[in-house]
């Protein structure tokens, strides 16, 4: 099975208060923005959807009804193919210029669509993380994406780049 361990690097632009664990606050929003970038039908529920097999919030987070189990499978369904890797930090209260990283795992072909979740993960950003404070949560701008020692996103680029040979391989390998 292919995996990708991909780590994104943010920047908080006002303030921000997050819980202790911030795990489940990554995976909701997370779920909220791929879900506002991805669905062409906002009001349908996934499992009776016509695209739900090719859509990218179905096959992240809806994945038992996007991805059929094939009979004799020894599993009930199909597992997520990633894991949020939250900031480990227990600090709760964020200044603007704050500076966070995190990780995603992603399993299986999903790793071919990286450009799609780092897209969602940008609109994540802009719908902001936490408690709100004066109105509104804390938002943040992504500035990089890493895999391992390689940069394959820069925000002030705003483009998935340079795909060397090594970065192609594995893209390919997928």
């Amino acid at each position: 099975m292919d995996y990708g361990k991909y780590t994104f690097s943010c920047r908080f632009i006002n303030n921000a208060e997050l819980p202790c664990y911030k795990g489940s606050t990554f995976r909701g929003v997370f779920g909220i923005a791929l879900k506002r970038i991805a669905c062409t039908f906002k009001n349908n529920e996934c499992g009776s959807c016509l695209l739900n097999t090719h859509c990218m919030y179905a096959l992240v987070f809806e994945t038992d009804k996007a991805v059929a189990i094939t009979s004799g499978s020894k599993f009930a369904s199909v597992p997520h193919p990633f894991v949020i890797e939250p900031p480990l930090t227990e600090k709760t209260i964020f200044q603007p210029g704050d500076f966070f990283s995190f990780n995603i795992l992603l399993f299986g072909n999903i790793n071919k669509n990286i450009p799609y979740l780092i897209y969602a993960l940008n609109e994540m950003g802009k719908i902001g993380l936490g408690k709100k404070l004066n109105a509104q949560r804390g938002r943040f701008k992504l500035a990089t994406v890493s895999t391992g020692e390689k940069i394959i996103y820069k925000a002030s680029e705003q483009k998935i780049f340079p795909q060397n040979s090594e970065m192609l391989n594995f893209l390919n390998r997928i």
